[in-house]
C-alpha cells in the first residue's frame, strides 16, 4: 500500500502531510491513511496542536478552494515560509491552557448554524466550564506576577 501521509510530532505540534500526487485527491485509501494518523495524533498526550499540510508544491488538496470560501484560512504566507509559520502558530497554541482551547473549539462546534442568542448561551457555558478550572487560577496569578504560566489541563 502506498504511503501518502507523514506524521511528525515535536514541541506538542504533530504535522500531519499529505503527499498523493498530482493534486492530492481524495480516495477511500487516501482518506483510510488520513483516518489513521490523526488517530494517533489524537492517542498521543504530548500533541496538542495538529497542523495538516499538504506534502506537494502549491496544493493542499484538491478541495482547497473550499476551504477558502468557507473563511478556514485566516492568513496567507509564502510556500516556502509556511511549515515555519504553521509550526510556530501550533507551539504558540500548545502553550496556553489547553482545556481553554478545547472549550473555544466546543463553542465553534456547537454555535456554528445556530440561532445568536442559542450561540451566546454555549459561549457562556464554555467560558464558565473554562473559568473553574485550576488553569484560571494560574493564568490569572501568573500575569500578576508577571511570569510565564504553567498550565496543566486541569
Amino acid at each position: 500500500m502506498a504511503s501518502w501521509i507523514t506524521l511528525d510530532v515535536a514541541d506538542g505540534v504533530a504535522v500531519v502531510s499529505m503527499a498523493r500526487p498530482p493534486v492530492n485527491a481524495m480516495s477511500r485509501a487516501f482518506m483510510a491513511e488520513l483516518a489513521a494518523a490523526l488517530d494517533r495524533v489524537e492517542q498521543d498526550g504530548a500533541v496538542r496542536v495538529a497542523v495538516i499540510t499538504g506534502g506537494l508544491p502549491g496544493m493542499f488538496s484538491g478541495g482547497a478552494s473550499e476551504a477558502i470560501a468557507a473563511g478556514l484560512v485566516s492568513r496567507v504566507v509564502d510556500d516556502e515560509r509556511l511549515l515555519d509559520e504553521a509550526r510556530a502558530l501550533g507551539r504558540r497554541l500548545a502553550s496556553q491552557a489547553p482545556i481553554a482551547l478545547a472549550k473555544i473549539k466546543e463553542c465553534v462546534e456547537r454555535g456554528l448554524g445556530r440561532p445568536l442568542d442559542e450561540g451566546l448561551a454555549e459561549e457562556a457555558r464554555c467560558y464558565v466550564k473554562a473559568y473553574l478550572t485550576e488553569d484560571a487560577r494560574e493564568g490569572i496569578l501568573a500575569f500578576l506576577d508577571k511570569r510565564p504560566a504553567r498550565f496543566r489541563g486541569r
